[in-house]
């Protein structure tokens, strides 16, 4: 497919650009909402890991659940057992690379093509790494002026950088440069520019899932972008509302699982407080436990509960009289 050398035109209109307004305000607002233990940013890091890689394979016809491929990732299941060829190791080794050194990758062709080897299936159609070969070189120029305009439109701040990802993921999409695996390198290659863009929260919820949930209206607007790419080289508002709705809906999810990782925290952070009164009390009652920590009664009832079947604590006596003394668990 020949596409124009030049650059796309854009469909922008009040729609798109409250939807780009509306990511850049959760973008903004996501330095309070991320600060969460680092313990538990790599766990949400990993399930979007293993997520992305589900539902990859689930977009391409599969149907591995998260768990399945939690499993194989953690090494207690093989790929081949459960009949799938996917490769997806390589799948997670890159969204994890690109989690971690996404700064320093450059956006190159060069950087492209070592991803596809990567994440291509082993004995797969087509050379693993390499650009399709039946249009003489044009793909190959065509990727060229793709990449280089990409480059140049986030260096230079020529365009808001949602639409130069929307932009590029269109164009890609259209070029289908490699002869397998090019939907799954869009959705990395729209990470790593996510993330070169300081959208840090994209790595928190695996994007591709989000896709999955939303993929008629994805489809849809995606054969309207390429339609419109390919007839007079314009980026259309249909492409781009469902590109942002996409986004959107990950924020919520995002913001969903944050909340509740902060809850978790913040019941973390109770029972050790309240470990560290009995253990610098040597035994306490509720009454104290809540004038010391300033929690509710009921909260501190109910981890109380949690701490004693845990081991952690030993409840002695009864009603007003019950008071509390370290157990075994919280030895250390």
């Amino acid at each position: 497919m020949t596409l124009n050398a030049d650059p796309p035109r854009f469909v922008i209109t009040p729609a798109v650009l409250r939807a780009v307004a509306a990511i850049d305000e959760f973008k903004g607002g996501w330095g309070a909402l991320g600060s969460l233990p680092p313990e538990r940013l790599t766990e949400l890091e990993e399930s979007a890991v293993a997520g992305s890689v589900a539902a990859g394979i689930r977009l391409a016809g599969g149907a591995l659940s998260d768990r399945q491929v939690a499993d194989i990732l953690a090494g207690s299941a093989v790929a081949e057992q459960l009949g799938v060829a996917d490769n997806i190791v390589g799948h997670a080794k890159i969204l994890r690379l690109l989690a971690t050194s996404f700064v320093s990758i450059p956006f190159s062709e060069h950087h492209i093509k070592q991803l596809h080897r990567i994440l291509a299936t082993p004995g797969g159609g087509g050379k693993r790494g390499e650009y399709r070969q039946e249009d003489g070189g044009l793909i190959a120029e065509q990727m060229r002026q793709l990449v280089t305009w990409t480059v140049s439109a986030l260096e230079e701040d020529q365009l808001h950088p949602l639409l130069v990802v929307a932009a590029f993921t269109l164009r890609f999409l259209c070029l289908h440069p490699f002869a397998e695996d090019n939907g799954r390198l869009s959705r990395l290659l729209a990470f790593l520019l996510l993330l070169k863009s300081n959208y840090d929260f994209i790595r928190y919820h695996p994007l591709p899932a989000v896709i999955e949930e939303q993929k008629a209206d994805y489809r849809q607007g995606l054969q309207d972008g390429l339609a419109g790419l390919r007839g007079e080289n314009v980026v259309t508002e249909t492409w781009l509302l469902s590109f942002y709705r996409m986004l959107l809906r990950h924020t919520e999810h995002v913001r969903r699982a944050a909340g509740e990782a902060r809850q978790e925290a913040s019941r973390h952070g109770l029972e050790r407080q309240i470990l560290e009164h009995v253990r610098s009390q040597g035994q306490a009652t509720n009454r104290l436990i809540q004038t010391a920590t300033g929690a509710n009664r009921n909260t501190i009832k109910v981890r109380l509960g949690k701490l004693v079947a845990e081991g952690h604590l030993i409840r002695h006596g009864s009603g007003k009289g019950c008071r509390y003394t370290l157990g075994a668990g919280a030895e250390g």
